[in-house]
């Protein structure tokens, strides 16, 4: 999800831009391009943190276009630059951009059919 408390779309800073914060671990980068980077963003770790520290450590003006939640890990796609951000924004606006979710669950849990016309989101958010 997006709605993690980073400081909502953009943060506190404007869009775009990173906010200031510490990392002591070497961001793992996983994909470049010159529009973009993919950062691998482990769980417990807040976007902005994340960011701040591969910018730093990659020397680049690096920029979100989407969040993940603090608790999730994942893949986190990031803009190179104004051009970058532009081209990025665009992209998951314009809904071309793939998202693809895996839940992993350990323990036992009891499988509960939803009522017709019920929606899984609908009954996570009841």
């Amino acid at each position: 999800g997006d709605g993690d408390g980073d400081g909502g779309a953009g943060g506190p800073d404007g869009p775009g831009r990173a906010l200031s914060a510490s990392f002591s671990e070497p961001v793992r980068v996983l994909a470049t391009s010159p529009l973009g980077v993919v950062l691998d963003k482990p769980s417990g770790v807040r976007t902005e943190r994340l960011l701040e520290a591969a910018a730093a450590q990659l020397r680049l003006d690096l920029r979100a276009v989407s969040r993940l939640d603090k608790g999730t890990s994942g893949c986190l796609a990031v803009a190179v630059g104004e051009a970058g951000f532009q081209e990025l924004k665009a992209a998951f606006a314009g809904r071309a951009v793939d998202k693809a979710y895996l839940c992993l669950v350990e323990g036992l849990f009891e499988r509960t059919a939803l009522p017709a016309g019920v929606s899984a989101a609908a009954a996570a958010a009841a």
